[in-house]
């Protein structure tokens, strides 16, 4: 999306949940802080973002890249059911016409 923005001007709004945006920002300044990007402190099994109408939604959350949380394999898959069957749900209630799981 960012690279959309900046090749053809698209002004693609992107709003990003993080359970450390400041470290994520540090990790990855270039999708992190680039214009057009927001990002929510929460976890996805817990988050509270609101109603906000959005055109579609990703959802491309792990434990699997977090080494300590991704031990723990039946935590690593109640998070991934739960956080999925959320993200799916603000997605609906918020009119996401798309939504794309990786």
């Amino acid at each position: 999306m960012q690279h959309a923005n900046r090749v053809t001007g698209s002004k693609i709004e992107t709003v990003a949940l993080s359970r450390d945006p400041h470290k994520a920002i540090s990790y990855a300044p270039h999708l992190f802080a680039a214009p057009g990007m927001k990002l929510i402190q929460g976890d996805v099994t817990s988050f509270e973002a609101g109603h906000q109408a959005i055109d579609a939604c990703i959802h491309a959350a792990t434990d699997f890249a977090d080494l300590a949380r991704a031990g723990d394999a039946l935590r690593v898959f109640d998070t991934s059911v739960t956080g999925t069957c959320r993200v799916l749900d603000f997605a609906q209630v918020n009119g996401a016409s798309r939504s794309l799981l990786t």
